[in-house]
C-alpha cells in the first residue's frame, strides 16, 4: 500500500501535458508539440480552434503551454468569440512552471552616436511620420520626457474665453506668469499641458501661445467647464519641451528630423544599455462582438508578462471626468 501511495505522489506532481506548445524558437509551420512547437500565439489559437472542432464534446480544459523567453509583437494578441471555451472545458494559455515568456510591442534601439555626453539616433521611420512613440525604456525602466518647470509647477493666472467650441463647453483658454510659457519653443504642437483638476487631469498639446498677452490656446478643450475647468489658481505644467532636455534619464523626439535624444544615466554605456521604443498600443485583447452579443469566455491566461506599450495623447488631448477614468 505504501509503495502505491508513493507512485500516485510522484505522478500527481509531474506537470499536466499540454495540448499545443509555443516557444521564442519555434515555428509556426511546426505540428505545435513539445518538441516542435509553435513560434506564436495566434498560429496556437487556431489549432485550438481546430482541435475544438474535432471535439465538440470534450469535458477537459485545452491548455498551450508557452515556454518562457522573449516574443516580439507586431500585432496584439486578440480573443474573439469563436476563441471561447466551454464551461467545464476552458481554453488556458500558461506559461510552462518555472519560466517567463515575455511579450514585447518595443524594438530595441541601436547604432547611437554620442555626442557631448548625449546619446542620438535618427530614427527613418519617425522622420517620415510612420513611427511616433511617448514612451521610452530603459534597461527595463521607464524613462521621461523633459518638463518645465522642472520641479513644482506653474498656475494659471485667469481663465480666458475660449477660441471655438468644444462639445461639451470645456475650456480651451487660460493666462499664465510672464516667462512660464515659450512660443519659440522647438516643435510647440508637441508641447503638452497637463492641467490638474479637482481630481483629474487634462492632457492637451498647445496650439498658440501669445506672449504679449500671456495666453495660452490648446489644441482641444478640456471635459467641461466645472469638473475641467481652466480656472485661476490651477496648477499645471509643460511636457515634452526640447528646451528642458538637461537631466540624465531624460529624452526627446524630435518628430520633424527623426532624431532621438538620450541623456544617459551614470554608467550607461550605448553597446550595454538595453533601449526600447514601443510600437504597438495593445499587447492583448479580449474582443466581443456587439452586434450579435457574442462574448468572449472561459479564456485563462495564466504566468505572462507584457511589455513595451505605446501611447500618444489624440490630436485634440485627452481629458475625461472622474480620476482618468471615462
Amino acid at each position: 500500500m505504501l509503495r502505491t501511495l508513493l507512485c500516485f505522489a510522484l505522478a500527481a506532481a509531474l506537470p499536466q501535458a499540454a495540448d499545443f506548445y509555443v516557444a521564442p524558437t519555434g515555428n509556426d509551420t511546426a505540428p505545435g508539440t513539445a518538441q516542435a512547437p509553435f513560434g506564436t500565439i495566434a498560429r496556437a489559437q487556431r489549432a485550438v480552434l481546430d482541435l475544438r472542432r474535432n471535439q465538440p464534446g470534450r469535458k477537459t480544459a485545452v491548455e498551450v503551454e508557452i515556454r518562457g523567453g522573449r516574443y516580439l509583437l507586431a500585432t496584439p494578441i486578440r480573443f474573439l468569440p469563436e476563441d471561447s471555451g466551454r464551461p467545464g472545458s476552458e481554453t488556458i494559455y500558461r506559461a510552462r512552471a518555472g519560466e517567463t515568456p515575455v511579450f514585447s510591442g518595443g524594438v530595441r534601439l541601436t547604432g547611437w552616436q554620442v555626442r557631448n555626453g548625449r546619446w542620438e539616433l535618427t530614427i527613418a521611420e519617425v522622420k517620415a511620420g510612420a513611427w511616433r512613440f511617448s514612451q521610452l525604456f530603459v534597461n527595463g525602466q521607464r524613462r521621461y520626457r523633459p518638463r518645465f518647470p522642472k520641479t513644482g509647477s506653474h498656475y494659471i493666472t485667469r481663465p480666458l474665453p475660449n477660441e471655438g467650441k468644444g462639445t461639451r463647453g470645456g475650456n480651451n483658454r487660460f493666462r499664465f506668469r510672464k516667462g512660464d510659457l515659450d512660443p519659440n519653443w522647438h516643435n510647440l504642437a508637441d508641447v503638452e499641458l497637463l492641467v490638474f483638476h479637482n481630481w483629474s487631469m487634462s492632457r492637451i498639446p498647445v496650439q498658440s501661445i501669445d506672449p504679449e498677452r500671456k495666453a495660452v490656446t490648446l489644441a482641444g478643450f478640456t471635459w467641461n467647464p466645472r469638473i475641467g475647468a481652466l480656472a485661476t489658481g490651477r496648477n499645471y505644467i509643460a511636457e515634452n519641451v526640447r528646451e528642458a532636455l538637461d537631466e540624465p534619464g531624460e529624452w526627446y523626439l524630435d518628430r520633424q528630423s527623426g532624431v532621438l535624444t538620450y541623456l544617459p544615466m551614470p554608467g550607461e554605456a550605448p553597446d550595454q544599455t538595453e533601449v526600447v521604443a514601443p510600437r504597438t498600443d495593445c499587447l492583448l485583447g479580449f474582443q466581443g462582438d456587439g452586434a450579435t452579443g457574442l462574448t468572449v469566455d472561459h479564456i485563462r491566461v495564466q504566468g505572462l508578462v507584457f511589455e513595451h506599450t505605446n501611447w500618444n495623447v489624440p490630436a485634440n488631448g485627452h481629458c475625461v471626468p472622474q480620476s482618468e477614468v471615462s
